[in-house]
C-alpha cells in the first residue's frame, strides 16, 4: 500500500501561527511572519514574531522564532540521541542562529528573546535529566493550554559529552556491547583530553593488556566520589557519565551505583590516558561552530522547547476561545497565509527575471 500523503505538518504549522496571533492580538503592537526566509533564519523560519517597543511601558523590542514539529504518534518522547543527532539535531539550530547573526535582519532586529522548538512530543525521562522548566521573561507568550510545558537545556555541556560518556560507560561494563562507530561531533578531542586525566588513570597492566593497542585503566577515586577538586568540565562529564550508566543499567528495581566501578579495570580507546597524567585540572573552554562558551551559554538559555503541544480540534478550540468564538479559519488562511505567500513569490520571481 502506498504511503498516504497527509497535511498534518502544514496544519500544525498553520495552527501555531494562528495561536500565536491569538495570544498577542489586541494586547501588543506586533508584526508576524509566516515562513520567513530560510537563508536568514535557517530552520527557525516557520513563524517569526516581533513585539514592538511600548514607549509608555519603557519596553524593549522582543523577537521570537518558531520551528513547528509534529508527530503522527504524539506519545513518542524525544530521547537524548534525538536531541543530538536525530529528530531535533541541536546542531541544526545552532547553525541557524549563527546564520541569522550574520544577516541584515540581525543588524536591524537584534537577538531573539526565544528560539522555540514547538512540538507535539514530550521529553524522555533521560532527556529531562539535562533540562529545567523554563519561565518566559516576558508575558507575550502566556499560554492558555495547560498540557504545553516549556523547557530549556540546563546542562548543555553534559549533553555535548553524552556520546563520549556512553562509549566509556559501555567499555567499563561487565558485558560491553558491540560498538557501532559514530562521530563524536559535539565534544572536541582536545577538550576531552583536557580533563580525562581527572577521570581515569593507568591501571596495573596484565599480560593480556600489554599485548593490546588499548590501555588498561581504572577510575580515579576523586571522580567516582564527585570530589570538589574536579574541574567544571570533569563535573559536567561525571553528570553525563552517570546518566549514560543509568541508561544501560538493566535492573528496573535498583539505581546505578557509581561506586560499583571502584575496583573495575578495563581496556578503553575512548581516551588516550598517559602514565604521567597527574589528575590535576586543566582549563579548557567550549567552542562550537564559531561560538565561544559564553555565546553557547546564551544560546541555550534562549533555545526553548515547548512540548506536548496538541493538534487539530484541541488547538483549534483554544484559538477560537482566544478570539471570543469569532474566529474564521478560512479567512485567516486566505488573507494571512495564501495571499502573503503569493505576493512574496511574485516578488521573488520579479527579482529573478
Amino acid at each position: 500500500m502506498a504511503n498516504k500523503v497527509t497535511t498534518d505538518g502544514v496544519d500544525f504549522q498553520r495552527q501555531l501561527y494562528y495561536y500565536v496571533i491569538a495570544l498577542v492580538h489586541g494586547k501588543y503592537d506586533y508584526s508576524i511572519l509566516y515562513e520567513g526566509n530560510d537563508k536568514t533564519y535557517g530552520a527557525l523560519d516557520d513563524v517569526i514574531l516581533k513585539i514592538h517597543p511600548d514607549p509608555k511601558m519603557a519596553k524593549q523590542e522582543n523577537l521570537y522564532f518558531f520551528q513547528a514539529k509534529q508527530s503522527m504518534d504524539e506519545a513518542i518522547t524525544l530521547s537524548v540521541q534525538d536531541m543530538l543527532h536525530y529528530k531535533v539535531n541541536i546542531a541544526k539550530y545552532i547553525d541557524s542562529y549563527c546564520r541569522y547573526s550574520k544577516s541584515d535582519a540581525y543588524k536591524r532586529d537584534g537577538k531573539p528573546a526565544e528560539m522555540i522548538y514547538w512540538t507535539t512530543n514530550g521529553l524522555h525521562t533521560t532527556t529531562l535529566a539535562f533540562m529545567e522548566e523554563y519561565i518566559s521573561a516576558e508575558p507575550h507568550l502566556t499560554l492558555t493550554i495547560d498540557t504545553i510545558k516549556k523547557y530549556s537545556i540546563k546542562h548543555w555541556k553534559a549533553l555535548f559529552m553524552i556520546d563520549t560518556a556512553q562509549k566509556l560507560a559501555n567499555q567499563c561494563s561487565l558485558s560491553p556491547k558491540k560498538e557501532f562507530p559514530k562521530p563524536l561531533t559535539y565534544l572536541p578531542e582536545s577538550m576531552a583530553q583536557s580533563f580525562i586525566h581527572e577521570i581515569l588513570e593507568v591501571a596495573e597492566q596484565t599480560a593480556e593488556s600489554e599485548q593490546s593497542v588499548q590501555t588498561m585503566v581504572k577510575f580515579r577515586k576523586q571522580f567516582l566520589q564527585g570530589d570538589t577538586s574536579l574541574s567544571e568540565n570533569a563535573k559536567h562529564f561525571r553528570l553525563s557519565f552517570l546518566i549514560a550508566c543509568e541508561m544501560q543499567h538493566k535492573n528496573p528495581y535498583t539505581k546505578f551505583d557509581i561506586n560499583s566501578l571502584t575496583s573495575v579495570n578495563f581496556l578503553t580507546n575512548t581516551f588516550q590516558v598517559q602514565e604521567t597524567d597527574t589528575g590535576r585540572p586543566v582549563q579548557c573552554r567550549f567552542q562550537y561552530n564559531g561560538l565561544d562558551e559564553e555565546e553557547l551559554t546564551w544560546f541555550f538559555k534562549h533555545f526553548i522547547f515547548y512540548v506536548k503541544v496538541p493538534k487539530n480540534d484541541t488547538m483549534l478550540e483554544a484559538i477560537n476561545t482566544l478570539f471570543n468564538n469569532q474566529w474564521n479559519e478560512k479567512l485567516f488562511e486566505k488573507y494571512l497565509i495564501k495571499e502573503p505567500l503569493k505576493r512574496a513569490q511574485a516578488e521573488k520571481d520579479k527579482k529573478n527575471r
